[in-house]
């Protein structure tokens, strides 16, 4: 699922079965999504500790992106338990 802002485009969720990652469904449902957004830059946030998504979305020519001005952003579980997330963009290139 994404979002279209007026200055960037978001990729909100894209998640795949752990029994249906490695056959190529990510990767069109990344590529198909892309075609589809803004010409803009792309923007996402991944869970710190998922190294293979973070390298999922780094194939694609994502970035870790960081700002000093914002904290790194945490999604809550019922729980209450935080998890760190990492903000993720793609430029778009004019």
């Amino acid at each position: 699922m994404a979002k279209k802002h007026p200055d960037h485009n978001q990729i909100i969720k894209l998640y795949i079965l752990p029994t249906s990652q490695r056959q190529g469904i990510g990767s069109k449902l990344i590529v198909k999504t892309m075609n589809n957004l803004d010409k803009k830059d792309i923007k996402l946030t991944v869970v710190k500790y998922n190294k293979s998504g973070i390298n999922f979305y780094k194939k694609f020519g994502f970035q870790e992106e960081f700002d000093k001005q914002k904290p790194s952003p945490k999604n809550h579980l019922v729980s209450g338990k935080a998890l760190p997330l990492i903000r993720m963009r793609l430029t778009h290139k004019q």
